[in-house]
């Protein structure tokens, strides 16, 4: 059994595909994962029209650095899920992350790389640079809130990422002050709260991820399978629909060649 599971994972590294990460290393309890209220405008969208648009906005960890292509960055492996999914709708998932940006630079940019695409649903992944600059929570609160009011005010729903979990580096108070601005500003908001922080400490202390496969040598961005697993649980905001819906998934990638924060080991 392992010599044919073994054979099946270089057939895919042979192909240039992603090796799936064992199911269970995915996992997570409900409580701290979930449960999740329905995102009833963006299912409502997908159930009238059969397609989809997502854009996915953030730091490094949107864009994908530490992956080993960007196929293999979180955007591209919720593609991939949906794809299987829901294989009779049309659905596009657009990665506008660029490493190393605060939540001021996200939304710098929200009109040309967010809300021109015109999505159904927004996942703004934010708070790791803020608090490695450390940036003031009242700045941070505000700057979330004006996101969500502009994502609003164009129709999408907002979904909220919080920063993630480094088992080997220090806790600091910046951080935890970061994730408490972004719950807050989430439950605030009245919008979805994705808790990345638990969910990968939940990984750790469960041993379904080490330290070294959970996160590449610098101990701050994610590995492929790590960022699959992510992709697997950001899934969940999207049950499975009968067999009779289904989907062709497109996956389009946005960013800026030109932003060096893109071309070196940036944080989140």
């Amino acid at each position: 059994m392992r010599s044919l599971l073994a054979l099946s994972l270089m057939t895919l590294a042979l192909a240039g595909l992603p090796s799936p990460a064992p199911a269970a290393a995915c996992d997570a309890p409900s409580g701290i994962w979930g449960p999740f209220a329905p995102l009833e405008r963006t299912q409502a969208r997908l159930a009238a029209t059969r397609s989809l648009k997502i854009v996915a906005v953030g730091s490094s960890s949107t864009y994908g650095t530490g992956a080993t292509s960007r196929e293999h960055s979180y955007p591209s492996q919720l593609a991939r899920i949906l794809r299987q999914r829901f294989p009779q709708a049309k659905m596009e998932v657009i990665n506008a992350g660029i490493g190393g940006e605060t939540v001021a630079l996200n939304l710098a940019r929200f009109e040309r790389d967010v809300l021109a695409h015109r999505p159904d649903l927004v996942i703004w992944q934010v708070g790791t640079n803020d608090a490695f600059q450390k940036k003031g929570t009242q700045e941070v609160y505000a700057g979330i809130q004006e996101g969500v009011r502009r994502v609003r005010a164009s129709g999408a729903e907002l979904v909220l990422m919080e920063s993630q979990y480094f088992p080997e580096r220090p806790e600091t108070e910046a951080l935890a002050q970061a994730r408490a601005t972004i719950r807050r500003a989430a439950a605030d908001a009245g919008v979805e709260f994705l808790p990345r922080y638990a969910l990968m400490r939940h990984w750790i202390k469960a041993g379904l991820f080490s330290p070294k496969t959970m996160l590449i040598a610098d101990k701050i961005h994610m590995t492929d399978a790590s960022y699959q697993c992510l992709a697997e649980r950001v899934a969940d905001l999207l049950p499975a629909a009968p067999a009779s819906e289904a989907s062709d998934v497109t996956t389009v990638t946005t960013d800026d060649p030109k932003s060096p924060a893109n071309r070196q080991v940036a944080a989140n």
